[in-house]
């Protein structure tokens, strides 16, 4: 768990998926010199993840880790690659190489000949090393307000840190789907499970800020397809679009 005390305001961004264009629109509406955490997740799905990754390093945002970094950085595991082929690899690979058309005809999975070309690619694998740094909590410190903390999916809160800690496994604070109990004296602010715009709720502790931005506009009506972020503490909402 990584701890930041703040003087100001932090503007909290859902799930990116590679959504660079989105993210722009999105960054245009923050307030410049704004305090910015992401929830991870900025791959995977969308075609510019290394462009999106890119923006964020340069700016120095802070960001969690997400289960989509978490697959791409355990690429070369071959009990993880397919998964991670399987939900959104293919477009995060296509934005770091050209991938020729032998490796497409022939498949993706288990491609001993594509897994060669990754491991070759500088940026590649410069953008894994930084994925691993990302810790899997923020807890951020503002003055007279309860302690925010971000992270991919929800986690269950306590009182200390150690207890938080103790009680949420690495799977379930990159992959957990479930409700928490609320509880009165902090704040989540987490990714993950898609929601409409309209449904993001706020509670007394948990709030999920994934609308789906790798959805195409179809979605849009629904509350979807778009990207969201949330300012703490005073729960002001944007969107993309």
């Amino acid at each position: 768990m990584k701890k930041i005390n703040l003087d100001k305001p932090i503007w909290i961004i859902g799930d990116v998926h590679g959504q660079y264009e989105q993210l722009i629109r999105l960054l245009e509406k923050i307030p410049k010199n704004a305090n910015i955490c992401f929830v991870g997740d900025l791959i995977d799905r969308g075609f510019k993840s290394k462009e999106v990754i890119k923006l964020i390093k340069e700016k120095k945002y802070y960001c969690v880790k997400g289960n989509h970094e978490d697959l791409m950085i355990n690429f070369n595991k071959i009990h993880k690659y397919p998964f991670w082929i399987k939900y959104g690899g293919v477009e995060t690979i296509h934005s770091y190489i050209n991938i020729q058309k032998d490796i497409l005809t022939k498949g993706f999975f288990q491609n001993i000949k594509l897994l060669e070309l990754l491991k070759k690619d500088t940026s590649f694998i410069e953008d894994i090393i930084w994925m691993k740094s990302l810790p899997r909590i923020i807890k951020f410190i503002i003055p007279n307000e309860k302690p925010l903390y971000v992270s991919h999916s929800s986690i269950k809160l306590f009182e200390t840190d150690k207890k938080i800690l103790k009680n949420n496994s690495t799977y379930n604070i990159l992959w957990n789907r479930k409700s928490r109990e609320e509880v009165n004296f902090a704040i989540n602010i987490y990714g993950h499970t898609i929601v409409s715009k309209e449904n993001i709720f706020i509670s007394k502790s948990h709030i999920n800020i994934d609308t789906g931005a790798f959805l195409n506009f179809e979605y849009l009506k629904q509350g979807k397809g778009i990207l969201t972020a949330i300012e703490y503490p005073s729960f002001k909402k944007i969107h993309s679009n």
